[in-house]
């Protein structure tokens, strides 16, 4: 299929990397994400992907000048971040929220059930499911989303016609532009304005550079009169 092609394929592949890379980094690290954010490869691991799969780059808050020692964070100093940033930082409440629903220009006065149920009926319309068993995220936090957008872009490298290929990029098009875009912009606002300067803040950052690029592509390439594939493979229309 000429759509397909190795190039295309690949560069769905990297796109799915990059959004998987990024739910690891926004989750709450274990010993593992914050090895990798301290000495610099996860960082260096999110910018060629986002070379490929978008001719972005992610810059690391952490690099310094060859030769030069660089500051490590250890891993209870990032969780430390972690909590106090997204989840208890100022009077038992997060300064910066990575639950979108936490934010009234996005939930648009929806309700909390009927707003998360949007998010569930996303991801189970294609196959998925928070496991609430093993995180404690909530269906509308940013790495939840971000773990989706790696399930599209990863369907998209495997699409079998070019129908279903234009299918899936519609899906990410349409959560991007309804969902994410928004809120990663409110976010890396906001991290901006609180003047933090953590590897939080250039992670969103360099996200929301790629996901407005992601878009930009999306909207030129993909037909108006699309219909996203379910993970079945039969043309639903599920939202209106």
């Amino acid at each position: 299929m000429s759509a397909n092609s190795d190039a295309i394929r690949s560069q769905a592949h990297a796109k799915s990397l990059f959004y998987r890379l990024m739910a690891m980094a926004f989750a709450h690290p274990d010993a593992e994400t914050s090895e990798l954010l301290s000495d610099g490869s996860l960082f260096q691991a999110l910018n060629r992907n986002a070379l490929q799969a978008f001719a972005c780059a992610i810059a690391n808050p952490g690099r310094r000048p060859k030769g030069e020692d660089a500051p490590r964070d250890s891993k209870d100093a990032l969780e430390a971040q972690y909590i106090r940033l997204f989840q208890v930082g100022r009077r038992g409440r997060p300064i910066v929220s990575l639950n979108a629903g936490e934010y009234d220009s996005l939930s648009e006065g929806t309700n909390r059930p009927e707003f998360l149920l949007r998010f569930a009926g996303w991801y189970g319309h294609f196959g998925l499911a928070v496991n609430t068993e093993e995180s404690n995220e909530l269906p509308d936090h940013l790495s939840c989303q971000l773990e989706f957008m790696a399930h599209l872009c990863a369907l998209e490298a495997q699409a079998s016609s070019q129908e279903l290929l234009i299918g899936y990029r519609r899906a990410q098009m349409d959560f991007l532009d309804r969902h994410l875009l928004r809120f990663i912009a409110i976010l890396a606002e906001a991290l901006h304005r609180e003047g933090i300067t953590t590897p939080y803040a250039a992670l969103a950052m360099g996200l929301n550079l790629c996901t407005e690029t992601h878009s930009d592509e999306l909207t030129t390439s993909v037909p108006a009169q699309s219909i996203p594939p379910s993970q079945n493979d039969q043309l639903v229309q599920l939202w209106d």
